[in-house]
């Protein structure tokens, strides 16, 4: 891609889709087969990510005027990586961590999305915005569902036996937590590239 925002932008769209399947895949996982929670309270374990995500999202203009876009967009990527790292190094041991990476990913995610969907749109020419919409889908699509690949290839790999069997025996809980830790830091460290490689291609404009 030619247009230094339009391939920032769709890198940063890819870091979030690999970012969403980090967190909400293996967090759900985690609070129905480690803890015992029904689907229902995991659905509500859920919730910080998205008060923080309709919070914030009347202020991101506001925050985008404030810093320039490219520096929110960074601020914005340094706390969805900064959320997944919580996540896979401190998750397995509270749900408070859960909460605080949730919310952290989810205020970055919000800002870095409507940054890159905008930017992607504004990068093109008038008779091409259709397919940059269709493009930043595309690449936030394609990337969670790679990121749900990886996470599942991790944990089929390592776990043994039947998921539900998981939380009935401290070696099974173990093997999936070292599982979930392993796949979220492999997941963030694509994120983190990602976004390093946008930041520096946005900034050259």
């Amino acid at each position: 891609m030619k247009r230094p925002t339009v391939s920032a932008s769709l890198a940063y769209e890819a870091a979030i889709g690999l970012g969403m399947a980090a967190i909400s895949f293996t967090a759900s996982l985690q609070l129905q087969l480690v803890w015992g929670w029904s689907p229902a309270q995991a659905a509500l374990g859920n919730l910080p990510q998205v008060i923080v995500m309709l919070a914030i999202g009347p202020f991101v203009e506001k925050i985008v005027d404030r810093l320039g876009t490219h520096r929110a967009g960074t601020i914005g990527a340094a706390s969805m990586v900064g959320g997944l790292l919580v996540y896979a190094l401190l998750g397995r041991y509270d749900y408070g961590w859960i909460a605080v990476a949730l919310a952290l990913t989810a205020a970055g995610m919000r800002v870095v999305s409507t940054i890159a969907g905008v930017t992607v749109i504004r990068g093109l020419p008038e008779d091409q915005t259709a397919t940059g919409a269709a493009l930043s889908d595309t690449s936030s699509e394609v990337a969670a569902s790679v990121g749900t690949a990886i996470t599942g290839t991790i944990v089929a790999a390592t776990v043994a036996g039947s998921l539900s069997g998981i939380g009935h025996s401290a070696a099974g809980t173990q093997s999936f937590e070292n599982a979930v830790t392993g796949s979220t830091l492999v997941l963030t460290a694509i994120c983190a590239a990602l976004v390093t490689w946008a930041a520096r291609r946005a900034g050259r404009t």
